[in-house]
């Protein structure tokens, strides 16, 4: 009888406690529930509100859908309720307007599971803000922002981002010199696509010597940039890749095919 008890109060205690993190809102943590109303305040549509994340409501009553869980475009966990995935790509598919939006992907750090992000295709322009806090999305591991216009200041707050895997940054206005010493911090990345963009510049041997760190990664994409031969010893620095694609690149001369190769012997 007494083992019955302790059972029954500690399933109390459970209950207890996950209604306090859900704070009573129904089918669906709050904190998080606030955070994508926050995220949709952000984009400030000015035409045609009505047609972008219509089910994301905020208002108690009138039809209003609590559950954030339920909400387009968003995936949660069976086991814990909360937010794993946000599919958030072409968002303007029902707009002609360009967004001049100041995007601030802190607003998501309340989403403590959030595995996977997908903000492409949605010709975001402004300024990135609260980069130093993207540090916190640690559970994070796959990132999509391609297509959109965040130009070179948004490396620093990706690379934050350790945990992750997957990272695509195509066509964003990205030029310059490739930022390696960013990038090595991501040591667990496995997928890397920066096409489209407008990067350049000769890389030096110490710079190459850093793209060694990058150990796990399996996939890389590099078409539609600026880079040069010197480029060459770099990728073969990164001796698991399986998957590599160099089109339209600044290459001249003979094809190395004996450097590149020794990426899949």
């Amino acid at each position: 009888m007494r083992g019955h008890s302790i059972l029954i109060a500690s399933w109390a205690l459970a209950v207890s406690i996950i209604l306090n993190g859900r704070q009573l809102c129904s089918g669906c943590f709050l904190e998080e529930k606030h955070a994508l109303l926050d995220f949709k305040a952000s984009l400030d549509v000015t035409t045609n509100a009505h047609l972008i994340l219509s089910s994301w409501t905020g208002k108690e009553g009138d039809g209003a859908n609590d559950d954030c869980c339920t909400w387009e475009r968003v995936r949660c966990s069976n086991i814990t309720g909360r937010i794993v995935e946000l599919h958030l790509s072409d968002l303007r598919e029902n707009m002609s307007e360009y967004w001049y939006v100041n995007i601030n992907i802190s607003t998501f750090i309340p989403l403590k599971d959030l595995r996977a992000l997908d903000l492409s295709y949605n010709l975001f322009q402004g300024e990135v803000t609260g980069c130093r806090n993207w540090a916190k999305l640690q559970n994070l591991k796959s990132l999509y922002l391609g297509h959109n216009f965040f130009h070179n200041n948004i490396i620093p707050c990706i690379t934050a981002i350790t945990e992750l895997k997957r990272l695509s940054l195509v066509d964003l206005d990205l030029e310059g010199s490739f930022p390696i010493e960013d990038f090595k911090r991501l040591e667990k990345l496995e997928f890397l696509d920066l096409s489209y963009n407008q990067l350049s510049g000769s890389l030096s041997f110490k710079g190459c010597r850093n793209w060694a760190k990058l150990q796990n990664l399996k996939s890389l994409y590099l078409d539609w940039n600026k880079f040069n031969n010197s480029i060459i010893p770099c990728i073969t620095a990164i001796t698991e890749l399986k998957r590599l694609s160099l089109s339209y690149l600044d290459l001249e001369g003979s094809f190395p095919i004996e450097g590149i190769f020794t990426c899949y012997l």
